[in-house]
């Protein structure tokens, strides 16, 4: 036979060898179904025999990302591992592509808190497999609030108050799921603590979560209940006077059922201020704390932690903000009055100060009255006295102006 016919035909059957075993069903799976090579899945990890995960998410999964569309009428895919399959390149389902399950949101939509719990039990069990042992800081495994999968250090355990109105829509922290939690048993809390998760107490909430978003965390659905929990560290020495001063944007419901930054309310008559104005702004009760607040603690109490948040008691001299409306327009009377001041000398004044609810007085001949009266005779006259002065004047004037 010439050498070119005999090419020929050992290509001829090296080509119908290679269909044939791209084609012909000789594998059998674990249920003693024939396969062909690209059906096929090897399952290193077991996870498709444990009712948990089960067969569907890996072979959906598997189809979806690397796999032929074939693969999809087989319900069972899975074969026995043997290195003469791996020699003819049958798809392994290893560790790296159980993680990158774990983490896409089709797996996640269908994963039940149940099936968590197993999951997580069966990893507690198989803690001492070398490779799991590595893995495990990598395994998002984890159920949040939001059912998504967590890995251990990316995830905490809520506070002992498990409320729901005690967290932000908007915190970018993940806590272990409610349901979850109620059904962990001891020994599991203990390890995945081991691993990362840590316990988001009150304390540590309140300084990690509260604090940073003082100004947006409150919402009409927990403003309630927060400042009760707030109030409950506080009469329990958890925080303090100093730690609440941080807080003066913390919005309170006020009488009026609407949301206010603390430092811009008064305490109202039930919580006994120092000073009690409530009866001359009748139609005014925006400006006034409720008694809804007022749970399980002593009136005397709620006030002290209302103050110490900002809350007035009192009519005192309080600071200015640089960037009020009342500061800018002094600074631009005072760059008419003084020679040679512009906005860029004026950078800094001192002894910036007003009465608090100075500008209600306006309207209100009866309390105005009445403020002035409490002034005169409760504010040291000195303290008014200071006047404004500048860096930048000094810098024009050898003398200055310091008051």
């Amino acid at each position: 036979m010439p050498t070119q016919n005999r090419d020929s035909l050992a290509t001829k059957y090296n080509q119908c060898c290679s269909n044939a075993l791209n084609h012909t069903k000789f594998i059998c799976n674990t249920r003693g179904e024939d396969l062909t090579l690209g059906e096929a899945i090897i399952d290193l990890n077991h996870l498709s025999n444990q009712q948990f995960i089960g067969t569907e998410p890996i072979r959906i999964y598997s189809l979806h990302q690397c796999a032929p569309q074939s693969r999809l009428s087989q319900s069972h895919p899975f074969v026995a591992d043997h290195h003469r399959l791996r020699e003819l390149d049958v798809e392994i389902f290893t560790w790296e592509q159980d993680i990158d399950m774990f983490k896409s949101k089709e797996f996640q939509k269908k994963f039940s808190v149940d099936c968590n719990i197993q999951l997580i039990s069966y990893l507690y069990d198989s803690k001492t497999d070398k490779e799991i042992a590595k893995l495990l800081h990598r395994i998002p495994f984890i159920m949040d609030r939001n059912k998504c999968l967590q890995i251990p250090t990316k995830i905490c355990f809520p506070s002992k108050f498990n409320d729901i109105s005690w967290y932000s829509n908007n915190t970018q922290e993940a806590y272990v799921h409610e349901d979850l939690m109620n059904k962990l048993q001891n020994h599991h809390i203990k390890w995945l603590e081991q691993l990362g998760v840590t316990f988001r107490t009150d304390l540590s909430f309140f300084h990690h979560t509260i604090i940073p978003q003082a100004s947006t965390f409150i919402n009409v659905e927990n403003a309630l209940h927060t400042i009760q929990r707030l109030c409950y560290l506080y009469v329990n020495g958890q925080i303090h006077s100093d730690d609440l001063k941080n807080l003066g944007e913390l919005s309170l419901l006020t009488k009026a059922n609407t949301l206010v930054p603390a430092n811009r309310l008064y305490l109202s008559t039930e919580y006994e201020p120092s000073l009690s104005i409530d009866n001359y702004f009748p139609k005014m009760t925006h400006l006034f704390v409720p008694t809804s607040y007022m749970q399980n603690v002593f009136r005397i109490k709620w006030k002290h932690f209302f103050v110490s948040l900002g809350v007035q008691e009192n009519i005192n001299l309080i600071p200015l903000n640089d960037n009020g409306r009342l500061v800018q327009h002094y600074y631009e009377d005072q760059m008419k009055i003084i020679f040679c001041l512009n906005s860029n000398q004026v950078h800094r004044y001192k002894y910036k100060r007003t009465i608090k609810f100075l500008e209600l007085t306006e309207n209100n001949f009866d309390f105005a009255r009445f403020f002035w009266q409490h002034a005169i005779q409760n504010i040291n006259v000195r303290d008014l006295t200071n006047e404004g002065t500048t860096r930048g004047v000094k810098k024009l004037f050898s003398r200055g102006y310091d008051g």
